[in-house]
């Protein structure tokens, strides 16, 4: 997973009218996961949640990383400690583990943000399964990680404040469009063509997630009272001198911090309203307003088929339960 740079807090930084993360309410017995949480906008979000007495896991594939970032944030939360969860979502095998770990360690989950990223410059790097490594990660890993903590956070939702999962996407999934190319996501011939790139297989992968959230969040979701929320992270870079193709993308960001890609993902995580539901299914642009997926990704029959072809690949996983 890469660092999306170096991010100044928002904390006094309004998005709209009427909230900024000041107003976040109190957590206390919240418990809280945060995939990407070592470094940049995860980070940031693991700190104000520390801040409003959250229980928060920071998860992340080196712990190494993750228990130095703990260490800084208690820091600058006055000795508020983040917990360390293991997670490498480059692997389901890995995943799985993780997930059925978390489900020993805790009894309750109330908001899963899902904000690790993977980036890559090359064609020739895969997942574990043998799945491109971007859309493995982003898409198939944090799916199954999703599916598998899905009961706990069913038995976590109550009324008037439902569990949320929040996933990250980009704007960039506007430049992927109908027929998904299935073929280009392993090692074969249709991955081999001038027009796949590193670039447009990330784009293939925030393509998938905005069409999971919305498949998710008017089935399963919907009946269950579990919020989905997609954010459109597309964000501006500091201090990356990455020559990725991708993160150039990022640098030119309509999105700086400075409009409200933390406070985006925190009021989509902690908003407090008389129609908790509300927020159900939408793709959340900084700052914190609801936005327009791409025509190809809100149409329902293909997103019946980027579920199918994702459940066909994580079924297994869901079947030991």
């Amino acid at each position: 997973m890469v660092s999306l740079g170096s991010i100044k807090s928002e904390t006094k930084v309004s998005t709209g009218p009427s909230w900024v993360i000041d107003q976040m309410p109190d957590l206390e017995g919240k418990v809280v996961i945060v995939t990407g949480g070592s470094s940049g906008v995860g980070r940031e979000i693991c700190k104000q949640l520390l801040l409003k007495n959250a229980r928060v896991y920071m998860v992340d594939e080196s712990q190494d990383h993750a228990t130095a970032a703990i260490a800084e944030v208690a820091i600058e939360t006055d000795g508020k400690y983040a917990l360390l969860h293991h997670l490498d979502l480059t692997d389901l095998d890995t995943v799985n583990q993780s997930a059925e770990l978390f489900l020993k360690k805790e009894t309750s989950l109330h908001i899963l943000f899902c904000i690790a990223d993977a980036v890559c410059s090359t064609k020739d790097k895969y997942t574990v399964q043998g799945y491109d490594i971007q859309f493995g990660a982003n898409t198939l890993g944090h799916l199954l990680f999703i599916r598998k903590l899905y009961r706990l956070l069913v038995s976590s939702t109550t009324p008037e404040h439902p569990a949320r999962v929040i996933w990250a996407s980009s704007s960039l999934h506007s430049r992927c469009t109908s027929p998904f190319n299935y073929e280009a996501l392993r090692d074969t011939p249709a991955r081999s063509q001038k027009f796949i790139t590193p670039q447009t297989l990330y784009e293939s992968s925030k393509f998938a997630i905005v069409q999971l959230g919305l498949y998710m969040s008017r089935t399963t979701f919907k009946g269950d009272g579990v919020v989905m929320i997609v954010v459109d992270h597309y964000v501006q870079v500091e201090n990356s001198s990455s020559k990725n193709t991708a993160m150039k993308f990022f640098k030119k960001s309509p999105h700086p911090p400075k409009c409200g890609i933390i406070t985006t993902y925190l009021y989509a995580g902690t908003y407090a309203s008389s129609e908790p539901l509300e927020l159900q299914g939408k793709y959340l642009i900084p700052p914190f307003k609801a936005g327009n997926p791409s025509p190809a990704a809100e149409d329902e029959m293909t997103q019946r088929e980027m579920w199918n072809f994702c459940e066909k690949v994580i079924h297994g996983y869901l079947t030991r339960e």
